[in-house]
This record gives structure tokens, sequence and C-alpha cells, in this order.
């Protein structure tokens, strides 16, 4: 089992993020995102998988863990309306191995398998 960190940086350069994840997670791999998929890109990463589900490959879990704002709810929302990304993270994984992300608005808890290995 591979846990690969991505920075928004590294993920900007290739030439289509969706395939990327889905290269690495058909690897068997974790992925974890430094930045939130926007919700186009969730959205695509979803059908694009469902488009790839078989035999060999049941699909993934995807979880998000966004930074607190002190910003108010309204400010924050004109922020992302003009552009600006929420900060947080996203954790994405094959559902052949990541049996659940269970999350509360501070930490991720992802368990792996038949084991009780956990990611915090």
């Amino acid at each position: 089992m591979e846990i690969e960190f991505v920075s928004a940086y590294v993920l900007k350069k290739e030439k289509d993020k969706i395939e990327f994840i889905l290269q690495n997670i058909k690897k068997e791999k974790i992925i974890v995102l430094d930045y939130l998929l926007s919700p186009e890109e969730e959205r695509k990463l979803i059908e694009e998988t469902m488009k790839r589900i078989n035999s060999k490959f049941s699909g993934i879990e995807i979880s998000t863990l966004k930074s607190r704002s002190n910003n108010p709810y309204w400010k924050q929302k004109i922020l992302e309306i003009l552009g600006e990304k929420s900060s947080g993270m996203t954790i994405i994984g094959p559902s052949s191995i990541v049996k659940s992300i269970k999350k509360n608005p501070d930490a991720v808890r992802v368990l792996l398998g038949e084991s009780d290995a956990h990611l915090y």
C-alpha cells in the first residue's frame, strides 16, 4: 500500500488531473491532495470512475477535509465566487482497499482492508 502526497502545483502540470488520479488509484495508491477538488473536478472524477468499474476495479472512496476559515460564511462564499479556493485536503483511494473513510470536522480516519491500520 502506498500513500502519495500530491501538491496542487504538481497536479497543475498534468494535462488531465482526473486521469492522473485514476491511474494512481488503479495502482492501489491512496492519493492525498493538498487542496480541495472543485465540485466540477469531483463530479468528473466520479463520472470517469463509474465508466471504468469492472471486475478488477471496484471504484474509489473520496473525502475532503476543509480548513476552518475565520471569515463569516457570506464573505467566504464571495471569495469562492471570485475564484479563491478553499484550503484543505482531498483524500482518494481505491474502494477495494479503503473500506471506509470517516471524518469529523477536525480529522479523517481511513480504514484499510481487514487490518486495523488507520490514517489520521
